[in-house]
């Protein structure tokens, strides 16, 4: 072998035991995210002991945004999720030009902003239909008793007023769930108190008038037992027998 060629062999070797010898970028341990699911702009919490073993603070991202976020302890820290809408947000640590993945969040959001009608006041009720949520409610601030009754379909965005239905009006703290789930007390346009359901289009009386609640700012009418019925109105709740004309006050 002449002396260049051995020159050559020897500068290949130095430069494979040089490459041998850097240092491997070092395995990162452990990172766990919580919660799983958050609301847009909520507080999420990321522990890893990686933050104890940093003097330098480390650069998280979540999707396109750095996060500025605030240590709890030595291995724990809490952010804002940025706000946006919904769908899954991944967070990175960030090391120069690398991204290494943290964990996935999923954030809840708004897709867009809409203006329902009609404006429902006082106590608003949702009531759920198979999945199928409607807000419902008063759409007359002034009445001292009962008002017109507005309900908005929460998935269409389409909203109705029933002026023949009327229940109880922001004067006297508004709608209330009575039983079976999705009714409530209402008065039609007689002003004869029904229990009706609320999921039907239009809204239908269940039975017949109520007994004990024809009078008063009654919010509330159930039957406790055959013959037994409660009876709340605005401040007080009763009970009324139907063989019996005493009432009695169960309550403030």
């Amino acid at each position: 072998m002449t002396a260049r060629a051995i020159l050559r062999a020897l500068a290949v070797v130095s430069i494979l035991a040089a490459a041998c010898s850097d240092p491997a970028e070092p395995p990162l341990p452990s990172f766990s995210v919580s919660p799983a699911a958050q609301w847009s702009g909520g507080l999420i919490f990321i522990r890893s002991e990686y933050f104890l073993h940093h003097l330098a603070v480390p650069v998280v991202v979540a999707g396109t945004d750095t996060l500025a976020y605030i240590g709890i302890d030595d291995s724990t820290v809490f952010a804002q999720l940025p706000p946006g809408p919904s769908g899954p947000v991944t967070l990175s640590l960030v090391r120069g030009t690398r991204r290494d993945n943290l964990g996935t969040v999923q954030r809840v959001g708004l897709r867009e902003k809409r203006t329902l009608t009609p404006g429902l006041m006082g106590e608003v009720m949702i009531v759920d239909s198979g999945g199928h949520p409607w807000a419902m409610g008063n759409t007359i601030t002034g009445a001292a008793q009962y008002a017109p009754m507005g309900r908005i379909d929460l998935v269409t965005g389409a909203g109705q007023t029933f002026t023949s239905i009327h229940g109880p009006s922001t004067v006297q703290y508004g709608w209330s769930p009575s039983v079976p789930s999705g009714s409530a007390v209402a008065r039609d346009a007689g002003d004869t108190l029904h229990l009706y359901d609320l999921r039907a289009t239009p809204p239908q009386p269940i039975g017949g008038a109520l007994f004990g609640g024809q009078t008063g700012y009654i919010r509330h009418l159930v039957q406790l037992s055959p013959g037994l019925w409660l009876h709340t109105q605005s401040h007080f709740s009763f009970t009324h027998a139907e063989t019996d004309t005493t009432t009695w006050r169960v309550g403030v």
